[in-house]
């Protein structure tokens, strides 16, 4: 997801990270969601213990081309992911 969605289509026109999370949302399979949506929750949670420098860190070596403004971007990305899981599958 960070490749694709935040790397390559954020500059080919989804113009925002949040547009990029909507696109995934809407094109992904609700497993493949509801997965990314745990990860990127876990991630973000995770990261709230460490300075900026070690989770961009920990950002980087997932892949992809996103640099988040701030951790509230993170979690501003995983709020919107988890509300999009349909609820058989929800977080």
């Amino acid at each position: 997801m960070l490749e694709g969605y935040f790397g390559r289509e954020l500059a080919e026109g989804h113009g925002s990270p949040e547009e990029a999370a909507r696109a995934f949302a809407r094109e992904a399979k609700p497993q493949q969601l509801d997965r990314v949506a745990r990860q990127l929750k876990r991630f973000h949670e995770e990261a709230l213990t460490l300075d900026e420098a070690e989770w961009r860190a920990a950002l980087s070596a997932l892949g992809g081309a996103w640099h988040p403004a701030t951790l509230d971007v993170v979690g501003g990305i995983a709020a919107l992911l988890e509300d999009a899981v349909p609820p058989r599958y929800s977080i």
